[in-house]
C-alpha cells in the first residue's frame, strides 16, 4: 500500500507500543498519536495499514483479521465506511457500501461457485 522505506524518512516517523498491538508509522510529535500513513499489527495476527487520522484508521486502507479475512477500502473514525471490498477465507466476497462499520447501501455479494446477490 505505500513505501516503509520511504516512510522511515519522515520526520513524524515512530514506533509505538500498546497493550495488545505495536504501530510503525508517521505521528503527530505535539499529540503523541498516529497521525497520517503507518502500520499496526496486534497480537491476535490481526493488522491494518493505510491512513490514521487524530489516532483511529480514517482514509484508505488494508485490514487482515486474525482469521484471514480481509477489507481493503475507505475509513472514517475508526470504522469502516464509504467503498470497500470484504473478502471472507473461503473467497466469498462484498463490495459495496458500508456505514458506521456495516455493510450499508449498494452492494454485490459473490459467493465462491458463482452464486450473487445485488443490492
Amino acid at each position: 500500500m505505500f513505501d516503509l522505506e520511504k516512510l522511515k524518512r519522515s520526520p513524524n516517523f515512530a514506533l509505538k507500543t500498546f497493550k495488545d498491538s505495536y504501530y510503525i508509522g508517521e505521528t503527530d510529535p505535539v499529540k503523541n498519536i498516529r497521525e497520517g500513513l503507518g502500520v499496526c499489527v496486534y497480537i491476535n495476527g490481526r493488522h491494518y495499514e493505510g491512513s490514521w487520522s487524530s489516532d483511529k484508521r480514517h482514509g484508505r486502507g488494508f485490514e487482515r483479521f486474525s482469521n484471514g479475512n480481509t477489507f481493503i477500502g475507505e475509513y472514517e473514525n475508526g470504522k469502516v465506511c464509504g467503498k470497500g471490498v470484504y473478502t471472507w477465507t473461503n473467497q466469498d466476497i462484498y463490495d459495496g457500501e458500508w456505514l458506521d462499520g456495516m455493510k450499508h447501501g449498494y452492494g454485490v455479494w459473490r459467493n465462491n461457485e458463482g452464486d450473487s446477490y445485488i443490492g
